[in-house]
C-alpha cells in the first residue's frame, strides 16, 4: 500500500517514539481494514486511515485487530478494535503451597497427657 506524505510523517512518529500501529498487526480482507469509507465524483473510496497506536513491545500480544462497520452511529468510519492476550506476557508466578501440618487425632482422643495440655492451654485463653 503507498503512503502519501501524511502516511510518511506518521511512520516517522511511530518509529521515533516506539510505537506500532496495531491494527496493521493482522492479515484480515479490505473490508475489515478499511475505516474510512466514502464517495469522490461518485466513486466509492475505501481506505485505511485510523489506526491504535499502542508500545512497540505490545504487538506480540495483539490476538485480533480489525475495523467495524454498521456502529449505532452514523459515520464516514468505522470503529478499530485491537484484542490483546495479555497472559503470554504477564504469567503468574506459582507460590508453593505451605504445607499444613495434620494432626494425628488418634493421639488427641487416646493420650490423656495431650488432652490435660489442650484443656490447660484452653483455659488460659
Amino acid at each position: 500500500m503507498a503512503r502519501n506524505g501524511n502516511g510518511q510523517i506518521v511512520a516517522s512518529i511511530m518509529k521515533s517514539q516506539n510505537l506500532y500501529l496495531s491494527n496493521t498487526r493482522c492479515t484480515h480482507s479490505m473490508r475489515f481494514r478499511t475505516t474510512w469509507h466514502g464517495k469522490i465524483e461518485s466513486k466509492d473510496i475505501y481506505n485505511q486511515i485510523d489506526y491504535i497506536a499502542i508500545p512497540i513491545e505490545m504487538r506480540k500480544m495483539i490476538t485480533n485487530a480489525r475495523s467495524h462497520k454498521g456502529m449505532k452511529y452514523e459515520s464516514d468510519h468505522s470503529m478499530v478494535v485491537t484484542t490483546f492476550d495479555f497472559r503470554r506476557f504477564y504469567v503468574k508466578e506459582k507460590v508453593p503451597k505451605q504445607r499444613v501440618e495434620k494432626l494425628d487425632m488418634q493421639i488427641l482422643a487416646n493420650d490423656e497427657n495431650v488432652q490435660e495440655d489442650i484443656k490447660r492451654k484452653s483455659a488460659l485463653s
